[in-house]
C-alpha cells in the first residue's frame, strides 16, 4: 500500500455538471469536515453515503527517457467519488468504463488549469512553452483511495506533440500497472462516454458522443481544429 501523502493542497472545488447529482459540494466538505472525521456512517446524512472522500494525485511532467523536462512535481487534491467506483476490479475484459470515463472528465475540467497556471511548464517533447496538459487517469482506484493521474505538459493539442503524450502515458501505465486493464479504443472528449461516437469533421482526430458535447468544447477546439485541419491537408498535398 502506497505511503498516505505528505502534501495535499486543500482544494477541493463545486463539482462540475459532468458528475452525478448530488455529491457533496465544497461549502459542504468546509462546513462538515471538523465534524465528519469521527462521525459515524449511519449518523451521516443520507445524500453523503453515495459519495466518498478520496484524493486526486496528478503527477505533472513525469519523469521518462526520451522527454524533456521530467521534473515530476506532484499535486494533491481532495475530491469525491461515487461509492459504487469503491473496490472495483479493472483486470476483466468486461468493464463498463463509462463511469470512469465520466468521472475523469470531471477531473480534467476541474483542475487542468490549475496544474497548469501552477508555473511556466516546457512541452516534454519539443520544449515550446506549454499552452495545454494532456491528463491521462488511472482508471481504478488505488487501495489507499488515491486516484492516479499523469499530466503531460503541451505545446498544444492536436498535433504531433499531443500524439506522443497519449503514447507516453499509455506506457507509463503498462509498465507501472502491467496487471491493471486499460480502456481501449476512444471516448467522448467532453463527458467520457464511449459509445456512439462521431469525430470532429474537420481535423477528425477528437470524438463526440452527442451534438452538445461538441458544442460545448468548440470555444476551446476551434483554433486546435483548424490547425490540425492544415497539416493533414499539408501532408496530403506532399504525398501528391
Amino acid at each position: 500500500m502506497d505511503a498516505f501523502p505528505r502534501r495535499v493542497s486543500h482544494a477541493v472545488v463545486d463539482l462540475t455538471p459532468n458528475q452525478p447529482p448530488g455529491a457533496p459540494s465544497n461549502q459542504m466538505l468546509v462546513e462538515n469536515q471538523a465534524a465528519s472525521a469521527g462521525q459515524e456512517v449511519n449518523r451521516m446524512p443520507a445524500r453523503f453515503l453515495s459519495w466518498v472522500r478520496i484524493i486526486i494525485s496528478i503527477t505533472c511532467a513525469p519523469e521518462h527517457p526520451g522527454v524533456n523536462g521530467g521534473n515530476g512535481r506532484e499535486f494533491n487534491f481532495f475530491d469525491y467519488i461515487p461509492r459504487d467506483m469503491i473496490g472495483r476490479r479493472l483486470e476483466s475484459s468486461n468493464i463498463r468504463w463509462e463511469p470512469a470515463g465520466r468521472y475523469f472528465a470531471g477531473i480534467r475540467d476541474r483542475y487542468h488549469n490549475v496544474v497548469l497556471n501552477s508555473q511556466v511548464w516546457d512541452c516534454q517533447f519539443c520544449g515550446e512553452i506549454s499552452k495545454h496538459l494532456y491528463m491521462s487517469g488511472m482508471p481504478r482506484l488505488m487501495d489507499m483511495r488515491k486516484w492516479l493521474v499523469y499530466a503531460i505538459p503541451i505545446c498544444r493539442t492536436l498535433g504531433p506533440c499531443d500524439r506522443k503524450a497519449v503514447m507516453l502515458v499509455d506506457q507509463i501505465f503498462r509498465e507501472r500497472f502491467p496487471r491493471v486493464a486499460i480502456p481501449d479504443g476512444p471516448c467522448c472528449e467532453v463527458c467520457g462516454f464511449i459509445h456512439k461516437l462521431k469525430q470532429c469533421t474537420r481535423c477528425k482526430m477528437i470524438q463526440y458522443c452527442s451534438i452538445e458535447c461538441q458544442a460545448h468544447h468548440w470555444p476551446i477546439h476551434k483554433k486546435d481544429c483548424r490547425n490540425a485541419e492544415r497539416e493533414i491537408l499539408g501532408i496530403r498535398e506532399g504525398q501528391n
